[in-house]
């Protein structure tokens, strides 16, 4: 039969306590209590009692469901945490969590204007494939006035401008000549 015990911290504790509820107060050398008598953790830990315990195993222990333990830490003393479950774009066969572009493509190929998109977004690219030489201009907008985003003059070569810029109204696009481009943005 085990006899109830207090120390000068009030935490009291009975001698079927497992090791691992309690510690070693660092200015007393007292044990104290990281859980009240019960056994459920403390609601109002004080001093080093406060402090979580972690130990390090070379293999983790199991624990059965309603179960208290230590924490546990690896070989350095850094506290092991796992997520448990997968992140939205998670690829867990090859253990990455993958970060894609993915842009919508608009082809041009005339003298327009051109409503790439409605609404806050990012201008990724702008790639010219060929056609006539002619100016290229952007706003940030649903018509063909307001922020210019870009403005330059093409070749026929083939080229490929980055932006990475974001807008905030839409993204609409001018093109003077019949120059082949596509934009590509979210």
């Amino acid at each position: 039969m085990s006899q109830p015990n207090t120390n000068s911290k009030n935490a009291s504790f009975d001698d079927n306590m497992i090791p691992s509820q309690l510690i070693k107060d660092a200015t007393t050398s007292e044990t104290v209590a990281v859980t009240n008598g019960s056994g459920s953790p403390s609601t109002t830990p004080s001093g080093s009692a406060s402090v979580p315990l972690a130990k390090y195993n070379a293999t983790p222990t199991t624990r059965t469901e309603g179960q208290f333990g230590v924490l546990q830490a690896d070989s350095l003393g850094n506290l092991k945490e796992t997520l448990g479950t997968t992140i939205a774009g998670e690829d867990i066969p090859n253990d990455v969590t993958k970060v894609e572009f993915r842009n919508n493509a608009t082809y041009i190929s005339t003298a327009t204007t051109t409503v790439v998109k409605t609404g806050a977004g990012l201008l990724h690219t702008i790639v010219v494939q060929g056609g006539t030489t002619g100016t290229i201009i952007g706003y940030d907008n649903t018509a063909a006035s307001g922020t210019i985003l870009f403005s330059f003059d093409t070749t026929v070569a083939l080229a490929t401008y980055t932006f990475d810029v974001s807008f905030a109204i839409g993204l609409t696009v001018v093109t003077s000549a019949a120059t082949k481009l596509t934009v590509s943005a979210r």
